[in-house]
């Protein structure tokens, strides 16, 4: 299971709080017309939509997330150089909305575009040298934390089967210790 196994995430540019639907419009129209002919696709409405300031389903996303953050480790990045969108620069994603505020979150930037702020020059770029420096550190952390969180997985899970098991069987015990009982299934024909 993905949620069990997870210990990091590193957000790159997203759009927590959304962003300028506008810019996003222009972002995606060019992306997409450059990797397929104008009649083939048409910009995504629906998404635009869900990217803008103050969306609600983007709220509702961000809430659920907010339940569940502080289990992870947590980077927040952010574009550090703006974007040419059609003779004006601007950053898609600006700081704000790609770095929201939350206890034991690791911000910081990258000296990039939205777009080229994931694709390193080197080994030795900053961006690089973050990114790469925070996965190892978290490789060499996870194990331990991994390994309890499939116990108490495996536990919840035993304890599922058990209390399916007790309702096929019509046996409800409110002991929590107590165990199913071993039925003997025994074939006649050995008599």
């Amino acid at each position: 299971m993905i949620y069990v196994s997870t210990y990091g995430i590193i957000f790159l540019g997203t759009p927590h709080l959304g962003a300028d639907g506008a810019k996003w419009g222009q972002v995606l129209e060019a992306l997409i017309h450059t990797v397929m002919p104008k009649k083939a696709v048409d910009t995504e409405e629906q998404l635009l939509k869900t990217l803008k300031y103050n969306n609600e389903t983007l709220q509702n996303i961000n809430l659920h997330f907010l339940d569940i953050y502080s289990r992870f480790e947590i980077d927040m990045v952010h574009e550090s150089v703006k974007t040419d969108l059609k003779s004006t620069k601007a950053f898609v994603v600006d700081q704000t909305s790609a770095s929201p505020p939350l206890a034991g979150v690791r911000y910081y930037g990258i000296e990039a575009t939205h777009s080229g702020m994931c694709k390193f020059e080197s080994k030795n770029a900053p961006g690089y040298l973050n990114v790469s420096t925070t996965i190892k550190g978290w490789v060499n952390e996870c194990t331990p934390r991994i390994q309890a969180r499939w116990a108490v997985e495996r536990k919840a899970r035993q304890l599922v089967k058990e209390n399916e098991a007790r309702e096929l069987l019509g046996i409800f015990v409110s002991d929590e210790n107590v165990s199913l009982p071993f039925l003997w299934v025994i074939d006649q024909s050995w008599f």
